[in-house]
């Protein structure tokens, strides 16, 4: 399975919201249909019976995650926190619903996008401390515009993995470099923390770059698919730069 594989397979895991009861000239499911749009979730509507109360499940193909009523989806609509980190959407006040939502995923990502998420899960391993960080630059010279932040990183216990092609040196001591120049390397963007020993710490971004315009992709805090990256590229590349 390669990182493209990953990719392909946590896109093809999408969920269904399905809305039962709308009421006539509803707007709840175009509302939904937005607030999910970047989660993999997709916002069907269905009737059960006459003058029934709206409500929705949360299904994949399967497996059924959880009924809500249509007061609790207009509260997930009207008061949103951001997650952990900046991470996401704090899952607290509507568990059932939003847990099983671990990953997003994107279609045109522009750099400033991924140089977002990308700071938030570098802050959260410099946070925690310990732990295997790895990410890839694509090509090593563009390490070089991330010194400073890959300096502070190394001043933790953190066990740091850089990847590229070998087209520059890595000057930041601490650090294991594997430069290979590989394509899928070069045409892939990743940074996967493991969370040391704390489970719910794990977060991966991991996107391929296309060929017109942009990164798609997907970031996640899914234990099963952040092993999955961290494991791949441990065994797949093990070539270190001197």
């Amino acid at each position: 399975m390669t990182l493209l594989d990953i990719i392909d397979r946590v896109r093809s895991s999408e969920k269904t919201l399905t809305l039962f009861n709308l009421p006539p000239a509803s707007s709840l499911d175009t509302e939904l249909a937005s607030f999910f749009e970047d989660m993999n979730v997709r916002v069907d509507v269905d009737e059960t019976v006459a003058d029934a109360p709206t409500f929705a499940t949360l299904t994949a193909p399967d497996e059924f995650y959880t009924a809500v009523d249509g007061e609790e989806l207009q509260a997930l609509l009207d008061g949103p926190t951001p997650g952990p980190d900046g991470l996401g959407i704090d899952d607290t006040d509507h568990a059932g619903l939003l847990s099983p939502l671990k990953e997003t995923t994107f279609t045109s990502y522009d750099t400033g996008r991924m140089m977002h998420v990308t700071r938030e899960i570098e802050d959260r391993a410099f946070r925690h401390g310990t732990g295997e960080l790895h990410v890839g630059f694509q090509q090593l010279s563009r390490f070089a515009a991330q010194t400073d932040v890959y300096r502070r990183l190394a001043t933790t216990d953190l066990d740091i993995h850089v990847y590229g092609a070998p087209d520059a040196s890595v000057e930041v001591d601490g650090l294991t470099v594997h430069a290979n120049d590989d394509e899928e390397l070069q045409r892939t963007w990743f940074v996967a923390f493991d969370g040391g020993d704390t489970p719910a710490e794990k977060c991966a971004l991991l996107a391929h770059e296309g060929e017109i315009e942009g990164f798609y992709g997907c970031w996640t805090y899914d234990p099963d698919v952040v092993d999955r990256v961290v494991e791949y590229l441990s065994g797949r590349y093990d070539r270190v730069a001197p």
